[in-house]
């Protein structure tokens, strides 16, 4: 979600080229969690941007607490798999360190909705084809005008759609997900209050991913680097993580260009792609079938005719030739021509947050941040021809906490002004009320106002993917008046 903050040890979990969280594909094994922490709402005031919706925070096991070696194994249907191993020491007093590696894989779930898009003005199970929803690469034609008692004349107008792949077809055997992390961490106690911790992550993952379309993310993942050094009323933290997409590529894409490729066809039928042989092959044994002035099969025979005859000059997704075209073109990062999505940007993060005691029973925090990305593709999908599209964002925040009658009540109120490159800067207000009824104050009563904002993800300020038939590039050039061809 593009409207959630996940937060692993207070380290952003995004893939800082999409700026979405894939799950907990890159985050942290369960066998390492502590806790996790859920803030429902709006949370800008004290997360910043994109806590539109929450946070969800995953805390890690400390290596001074928890020591030892453990290690989980389970396994289901689907060919699932999930192996975990955790083990911890400390070093004397002052020094401890943790080692975390776990493993995962089953058989993918295969998307498999072929009822007709709402675009397709076909009917499901027409002989003249419609664009499904999950089938990938359909290309669709009018039918030429022709008068009455001509040999297309009840078809005249309408679409005619070569068949496309199923996602079956394009993923092959490739139709597993499967994911690895390995996590270090060397944690120093300077002082009793006082602590110093430096980690390590690599996460590799590979599965089906579905946004505006579809897409087999093959081992993509991050690496991520953090130091922080925290005592009991503050911080000091900074963080650095890098994604990379591995071998990701778009079905979409994929079965367009499989389709619309020269299959090798016979005879002088071998300039044609393969989705206009078949579409000719349809059409010619139709005219065919149809006779001058209406004469010959029926118009539902002639289409079911000109159906199998097309089928039968259809590239099959299990003929050597589908294979060297779906390799050829999930390697090919040129989206003029291919189908791979390359992407390898850095996102690199400094916070702190002080909190004092100005009044009694009263505490004021106070904390900043600064965030800069740095999006890379080598001008395949963003617009960074030559060197790194940058774009940072700061922000401060302060909030006031009172409590009153025996602590039984508690107020508070935060806000927080966030700057960015491309955009106006952003305030961000919270205040709450919290009454606490019963002799250990369990019972309680809240009551609260927030307000938050998105910033657009990355790809939405800075796309620049040349895809042939059009250029999609981000706006931030134009600011709010939106996308246009």
């Amino acid at each position: 979600s593009e409207r959630v903050i996940q937060l692993y040890d207070y380290a952003d979990m995004q893939l800082p080229s999409l700026s979405l969280s894939p799950g907990n594909m890159v985050g942290i094994p369960e066998l390492d969690m502590e806790s996790i922490e859920v803030v429902h709402g709006p949370a800008s005031a004290l997360y910043g941007s994109n806590a539109l919706n929450g946070v969800i925070l995953f805390n890690s096991k400390d290596p001074f607490t928890y020591t030892g070696l453990s290690g989980r194994v389970r396994g289901g249907q689907r060919d699932y798999f999930d192996g975990q191993v955790r083990f911890a020491q400390q070093l004397g007093p002052r020094v401890a360190y943790k080692v975390i590696g776990s493993y995962l894989t089953a058989k993918e779930w295969i998307a498999d909705n072929y009822r007709r898009q709402p675009g397709s003005t076909n009917p499901e199970g027409s002989f003249l084809g419609n664009n499904a929803v999950n089938r990938y690469g359909e290309l669709g034609v009018t039918v030429p005008g022709s008068a009455q008692g001509f040999p297309n004349y009840e078809i005249s107008g309408r679409r005619l759609y070569s068949p496309g792949y199923t996602e079956a077809d394009l993923l092959g055997n490739d139709n597993r997900t499967t994911q690895y992390r390995l996590m270090g961490t060397v944690a120093l106690l300077l002082r009793n209050d006082l602590k110093l911790t430096v980690d390590a992550k690599r996460a590799v993952g590979s599965a089906l991913y579905q946004n505006l379309s579809r897409f087999r993310m093959n081992d993509f993942g991050t690496n991520q680097y953090k130091v922080e050094l925290k005592k009991r009323r503050g911080f000091l933290r900074a963080y650095s993580t890098r994604d990379f997409s591995g071998t990701t590529y778009e079905l979409e894409s994929l079965g367009k260009w499989i389709e619309n490729s020269n299959a090798g066809l016979p005879g002088n039928q071998s300039s044609f792609s393969n989705a206009i042989y078949y579409l000719n092959t349809w059409y010619n044994t139709y005219r065919g079938l149809r006779g001058n002035n209406g004469a010959g099969a029926t118009d539902s025979d002639a289409q079911a005719a000109a159906f199998r005859a097309a089928q039968a000059v259809r590239l099959s997704p299990t003929s050597d030739k589908f294979r060297e075209l779906r390799s050829r073109f999930i390697q090919d990062d040129n989206l003029r021509q291919g189908s791979r999505i390359r992407f390898g940007s850095i996102l690199n993060d400094v916070s702190g947050q002080y909190e004092a005691r100005v009044l009694p029973g009263s505490s004021l925090v106070v904390g900043g941040a600064y965030r800069e990305y740095r999006l890379g593709s080598d001008g395949r999908y963003f617009a960074d021809r030559g060197k790194r599209v940058r774009n940072y964002e700061v922000g401060g925040y302060a909030q006031l906490s009172q409590s009153l009658l025996d602590n039984h009540l508690k107020l508070s109120a935060a806000g927080r002004l966030d700057m960015f490159q491309n955009f106006d800067p952003a305030f961000s207000p919270r205040a709450s009320v919290v009454y606490s009824v019963g002799r250990q104050r369990q019972h309680n009563f809240r009551a609260s106002y927030g307000r938050a904002f998105r910033q657009p993800a990355q790809p939405e300020q800075d796309f620049g993917a040349d895809l042939g038939d059009c250029y999609v590039a981000g706006n931030v050039g134009k600011g709010f008046e939106g996308y246009n061809f």
